[in-house]
């Protein structure tokens, strides 16, 4: 069996700066207990290897006792952040500076009267962290029920920012209707530049190859998109890890692709190929 594994894959910038100052908080600070404010990034194996390092995971910083609380990569609204701070809570911000930037763009396009629609999954950390703060002055749209006879476009200037793991063309094909419907549209393409080039690579990998094989977290926004992608394409498995794969599916497949979202550790992409390197 011929294996092609993609160029674009293993940690992005984002989920490598979260673990980074999460790692540093566990090596400085032996005596504390500490938390990961929801869970540090969307990966199952590597929570289970921080909490059995010792990490307590919370879903809320009023559940840190005499600690230091890391703010998962997804995110937490700023201003839940700054008032944790302000009440005496030792917090490290791990947010990954592409959320952080939609925030500022939000504020930017609200402070010049233009109205914010916000396109993305309604309920994804990262969504509620970046537009919270905002609550009463956007509009997020659920890019998969995203129905035009909903939308008051009668505006003169309105703003269109994306979750940073979207598809480009969903994202885009919204936009449009944003353009065409309103006087000034400013559109901002705030895909994560590492998902974008993942998922471009895993399409054309996808032509190639008999079988394609995303390796995820089932919480992981970006591997669900590159499992949507790929599956319109060719037959494509969405895996935590390889060893859950149906080793029926492997017959009589020659080529098969291998992909992987950006909080997937290279172990766990190693150890796919040495498995499939076996049939």
């Amino acid at each position: 069996m011929e294996i092609i594994v993609s160029d674009e894959i293993g940690f992005c910038s984002g989920v490598r700066l979260a673990l980074k100052k999460l790692d540093e908080v566990i090596d400085n600070e032996k005596e504390l207990k500490i938390y990961s404010i929801g869970e540090i990034i969307h990966n199952k194996s590597v929570i289970e290897n921080y909490i059995n390092k010792g990490v307590i995971i919370v879903e809320d910083i009023e559940e840190i006792k005499n600690g230091i609380g890391v703010v998962r990569a997804h995110g937490l609204p700023l201003s839940v952040v700054n008032k944790a701070k302000k009440d005496g809570y030792r917090i490290i911000d791990a947010t990954c500076p592409f959320v952080r930037k939609i925030s500022s763009i939000i504020e930017e396009e609200i402070k010049k009267d233009f109205k914010v629609f916000l396109i993305g999954e309604e309920n994804h950390p990262e969504v509620i962290a970046c537009s919270y703060d905002y609550k009463d002055e956007i509009t997020i749209i659920d890019y998969k029920s995203f129905n035009p006879d909903n939308i008051n476009c009668h505006l003169s200037k309105c703003s269109v920012i994306s979750q940073t793991t979207l598809e480009e063309e969903i994202f885009m094909d919204i936009a449009k209707f944003f353009i065409s419907h309103c006087y000034k549209t400013h559109i901002f393409n705030t895909i994560c530049p590492a998902t974008k080039k993942r998922q471009k690579s895993a399409v054309e990998i996808a032509k190639k190859v008999d079988l394609m094989i995303v390796l995820g977290g089932k919480k992981s926004s970006n591997t669900k998109r590159l499992y949507e992608k790929c599956s319109r394409i060719k037959n494509t498995l969405h895996l935590e890890r390889i060893t859950e794969i149906d080793k029926e599916i492997l017959k009589g497949v020659k080529k098969v692709g291998i992909t992987a979202g950006t909080s997937t550790p290279d172990w766990i992409i190693e150890e796919a190929i040495e498995f499939l390197k076996k049939y």
